[in-house]
């Protein structure tokens, strides 16, 4: 007997405008049709934890309706659950519900979806009912070509890394060392090359973020910011996602405390994923997410990198959130929320945090990827500038402090830096 296809419905929950009552009715007319449909609101199961359902359902589906209006795009757990979906490679089939396409154009760019025709499904019509089937039908192979592609694409990856290997290690947390010496501290500060989410026994990983504290996409793999968030997620032995851990917690950390959009340089602490994931296994303890990319979407300059005072702060910010971390023996979620019970409940296993490692602020997509030199001076200059500060370094427990640079051609740039700032 053939498997029926599988779909994932996502939409706006706890709002009272009928979406619900528009799921609920697209829902009966697909397990009518004969699909297998997975929707939170009628599938949950007692006693298990939430968001591994609704990850784990996604990665099974053969294709995502996205349902959308105007409200969609003020869901946080939509946004999730279509990056989970892109990641994944699922196909997402968006269906406007209510309001009208050019409302929902503003939901469409969020998802990076404008490409995707959207079907209309609001009067509940012969005819709407039949333009979905169909746009089901033609649709729902779509998710395992692109499995199937993306598989071919690892694997040839995977091939290509292990000749690079053999060619020269790429990730060396320690590949040049300094030691830095003031009349109140003493310190390791290294150079790191490489992909510092590979990166072992290194316990804070500084992810620069923008304004409004949103991770990359799942599947944006080429970014840190979705590195750090695909290394701390929790996968399944199938390879999908069922806790999206880091980002899931930044979410909290931000409502709890964080005005949105907030400060350039401000730093949000979160631990480093789940008890299981990737970076938790290389023995990172915490991740620190610094605002480094002002996002304006509405001004003549929606994108701006902080200038070189912001990265003085944002780096005296991190290691300032070190201290703060370490006097509340690693206390750090919101007041009242489970996380903080089980926190609390090791404060006497609690070992300082004795090292962090920072990628080089704003040269990624950030906007000054032409000023690697200035911005690893500034940041060396910055570090330097703290250690020098008695009030800073009192109860400073840092021993080893890295700077990373990604690829060969960065290595190139920042040495010269730091020779020259440091072995003088």
């Amino acid at each position: 007997m053939s498997r029926k296809t599988q779909i994932f419905i996502s939409y706006k929950t706890g709002v009272e405008n009928n979406l619900t009552f528009v799921a609920n009715t697209i829902h009966d007319l697909l397990v009518a049709s004969d699909y297998e449909v997975w929707m939170d609101t009628s599938d949950m199961i007692a006693g298990e934890e939430w968001p591994t359902q609704i990850y784990e359902a996604i990665g099974k589906s053969d294709l995502v309706l996205l349902l959308l209006a105007k409200e969609t795009a003020a869901s946080d757990w939509v946004r999730r659950e279509i990056d989970v979906a892109r990641g994944s490679r699922v196909f997402v089939l968006p269906v406007l519900i209510r309001d009208t396409h050019k409302d929902v154009e503003p939901v469409l760019n969020l998802f990076d979806l404008t490409k995707v025709q959207a079907l209309t499904f609001r009067e509940n019509s012969e005819s709407e009912r039949k333009k979905l089937i169909d746009a089901i039908e033609i649709n729902k192979e779509k998710t395992r070509e692109r499995q199937e592609e993306w598989l071919v694409t690892l694997q040839s990856e995977n091939q290509s890394i292990a000749v690079l290997k053999k060619r020269f290690n790429r990730t060396n947390k320690s590949f040049a060392t300094y030691t830095y010496r003031s009349e109140w501290a003493e310190c390791k500060i290294h150079m790191a090359a490489g992909d510092m989410t590979r990166m072992r026994g290194i316990d804070v990983l500084v992810n620069t973020e923008n304004s409004y504290m949103q991770m990359a996409r799942v599947f944006e793999t080429f970014s840190l910011s979705c590195k750090l968030r695909l290394g701390g997620s929790l996968f399944n032995k199938s390879g999908f996602i069922v806790e999206d851990s880091v980002q899931e917690e930044l979410y909290e950390q931000i409502k709890y405390e964080y005005p949105i959009p907030i400060n350039m340089g401000v730093v949000v602490p979160t631990h480093a994923g789940h008890a299981e994931s990737k970076l938790a296994k290389n023995g990172a303890r915490y991740i620190f997410h610094a605002a480094t990319v002002s996002v304006a979407p509405n001004s003549r300059q929606p994108i701006k990198p902080l200038d070189n005072a912001e990265i003085i702060t944002a780096v005296h910010n991190c290691l300032n959130t070190v201290k703060e971390v370490n006097a509340d023996q690693g206390v750090i979620s919101p007041p009242s929320s489970l996380r903080r019970e089980q926190e609390k409940q090791k404060t006497r296993q609690y070992t300082h945090i004795e090292s962090i490692i920072f990628p080089m602020f704003a040269t990624g997509r950030g906007g000054r990827e032409q000023d690697l030199d200035e911005v690893a001076r500034t940041m060396v200059e910055a570090i330097i500038e703290y250690l020098g500060d008695y009030e800073n370094v009192e109860g400073f427990t840092l021993k080893d402090i890295h700077l990373c640079a990604y690829s060969q051609l960065d290595v190139a740039i920042i040495k010269p830096v730091m020779d020259a700032v440091l072995a003088r």
